[in-house]
């Protein structure tokens, strides 16, 4: 709420999907902020530097980015169980700010306030013009059509459900 009252452009982190040991699953989220200033936790400490860095561009580009991540070892790849820094992460890394009117955040902080449910989904990849993922332009007259865009594809949709009164 406070980077909103400032106008200050924050980075959303969300996992989209996780390999062997992690401490946080697909739906984490934290927020990054100008000069590497974060709320929330996705690794332990792991990758939250880095997730900084990576943010910074977003930051400045307006540009949202994946970024992958596999610290497995060896073992981690045969079993699995590594510790919670020793697991794959892909995180996506999306620019929240007035042009986009705070959103996700803008409407999960009103169902909250208000105690509803609200659930949403980001979209990676789309034929959809507007959307991400989509072709920049169409083909001049006479070019060969471009090849068949994939539909949309919901990658990660997180509920948020409202506390009961106490």
């Amino acid at each position: 709420e406070r980077a909103r009252a400032e106008q200050e452009p924050l980075v959303l982190a969300t996992v989209i999907a996780t390999r062997g040991s992690t401490y946080r699953k697909a739906g984490a989220q934290m927020l990054i902020g100008a000069g590497g200033r974060y709320e929330g936790i996705l690794s332990g400490g792991c990758l939250e530097g880095d997730l900084a860095a990576h943010a910074a561009s977003v930051l400045h580009t307006g540009t949202p980015r994946m970024v992958r991540y596999d610290n497995r070892g060896d073992d981690d790849l045969l079993w699995g169980l590594g510790a919670g820094c020793e697991g794959g992460m892909d995180v996506w890394l999306v620019r929240l700010d007035p042009a986009s009117n705070w959103e996700p955040f803008a409407t999960l902080s009103r169902c909250f306030e208000h105690r509803e449910r609200a659930m949403y989904a980001f979209v990676l990849d789309s034929a959809a013009p507007a959307a991400p993922g989509a072709p920049s332009a169409p083909a001049a007259p006479g070019a060969p059509a471009a090849a068949p865009q994939k539909p949309l594809v919901p990658v990660v949709a997180s509920t948020l459900a409202a506390k009961p009164d106490a």
